[in-house]
């Protein structure tokens, strides 16, 4: 914290000060000098006198009481504006590591939801809130570099772009075995991105496992990924302004007989993910 000059230290002060009464005295003397004429006299006329002769000098003595008081009230301006600067500082600083508490919170709540867990949650904040710090801080999720868009966070676009991309190959009539290979691909890729492990209960139930979510393997992955990218995006008051991914999901979606696709899709690619993992 910044120590603030005390106002008798300050050099503004004291220039107020001392300036007009040394200019007065000078004045004062001066005229004093020049004036040899002096003789004790306590008569009102002689007061007055004295006062009339020597008022110039007296009223530039006297502009130090105007002026010291402008730059105490200055002064107490400057400190009110430095209590207020450090105040923000310690308020940024305080909701830093509140809003990272709070984060970290909400990764828990996601793990028992999705059955999973996240091995680096600093790594993932810092995707969606790469400029938050101790000094600056922001509640919105931001982009790591300036870009054309500054509310667009590529990480987050990219969250939500694959999860739509992965609902919409399920329900692709035209799906084959290569194209539900290249989800898992991506699945797998994603899990790594957001540094997702399986959790202590799913490494119980399948102890040699190298899935996430092992059982129904892309289906289950499908919907628990959905999740966690709303989950993140509610809590980065984040919104996309692009929608052409939802509507060609929307578009397989509608087709007759979409949910047997769907079903068909997700039961071959979990045979697919069963077969893949015993080569790995």
């Amino acid at each position: 914290m910044t120590t603030p000059i005390k106002l008798g230290e300050s050099p503004l002060f004291r220039a107020a000060l001392l300036v007009p009464i040394m200019s007065g005295a000078l004045l004062f003397l001066a005229s004093s000098i020049s004036n040899n004429s002096f003789t004790m006299c306590m008569a009102s006329a002689c007061i007055n006198n004295f006062f009339e002769l020597y008022k110039f000098p007296l009223s530039i003595i006297g502009l130090s009481v105007p002026l010291t008081a402008i730059v105490a009230a200055l002064h107490r301006s400057a400190e009110a504006h430095l209590q207020i600067e450090e105040t923000l500082k310690q308020n940024t600083f305080n909701n830093y590591i509140k809003h990272q508490e709070e984060f970290f919170k909400l990764l828990e709540k996601i793990e028992l939801k999705c059955s999973c867990r996240f091995t680096d949650p600093l790594t993932l904040y810092r995707h969606i809130f790469s400029k938050n710090n101790y000094s600056y801080f922001t509640f919105a999720a931001h982009p790591k570099q300036k870009t054309d868009d500054p509310n667009i966070n590529k990480f987050l676009e990219l969250l939500r772009i694959q999860t739509f991309s992965f609902k919409t190959t399920l329900y692709n009539p035209a799906t084959d075995e290569s194209a539900l290979i290249t989800l898992l691909i991506e699945i797998q890729d994603m899990v790594e991105i957001l540094h997702l492990q399986p959790s202590v209960a799913t490494l119980e139930q399948f102890p040699n496992t190298k899935y996430v979510w092992p059982k129904d393997a892309a289906r289950t992955a499908t919907d628990n990924l959905k999740t966690i990218q709303r989950e993140l995006y509610s809590f980065g008051f984040y919104k996309s302004n692009t929608r052409d991914h939802r509507e060609e999901l929307m578009k397989y979606a509608r087709l007759p007989n979409s949910h047997t696709t769907f079903t068909n899709n997700t039961k071959h690619a979990a045979k697919l993910a069963l077969e893949i993992e015993k080569d790995l």
